[in-house]
């Protein structure tokens, strides 16, 4: 009688084991950029005219500001810090207002990305430090 459980209960588990479903693998967004929605156009073209950008060799450092904050104002000493590892300046422009389905500053974003791939992210942090550090010398000065 044993005998009789033990094999019912080994064929039980073996077929259970067949009519296991199996975990389909499914690689999800691999980026940001990757999960982007096709009505997304803005972002989308944003992302196309970095690339372009990226083809012509130009990369972009941008210092996000809003309506509300004064950009910095010694945009000449990041023009230079950056010029000396080929990378431009720029001001982008954050929207006060969250859009449902649009992704906001999506140049500014890739080209981050990029400038992290080549430099690292300390130098990312470095570049972040250095314009806050004006910032705030130029806010002590009463210039902003």
């Amino acid at each position: 009688m044993r005998l009789l459980i033990s094999f019912v209960a080994l064929l039980m588990t073996l077929s259970g084991c067949r009519n296991t479903p199996r975990v389909r693998e499914t690689a999800g967004p691999k980026t940001w950029v990757d999960s982007i929605a096709s009505i997304d156009t803005t972002c989308l073209q944003e992302i196309d005219s970095a690339k372009a950008d990226l083809q012509k060799g130009k990369l972009v450092f941008c210092k996000l500001v809003s309506l509300h904050i004064e950009p910095l104002s010694d945009k000449y000493l990041m023009d230079s810090l950056l010029g000396k590892f080929g990378i431009s300046y720029q001001l982008g422009l954050v929207p006060d207002a969250i859009v449902e389905d649009q992704t906001p500053v999506c140049y500014c974003r890739y080209m981050r990305d990029q400038i992290i791939t080549k430099f690292g992210r300390a130098f990312v942090d470095s570049v972040q430090h250095a314009m806050d550090s004006l910032a705030a010398m130029n806010a002590g000065d009463g210039r902003q």
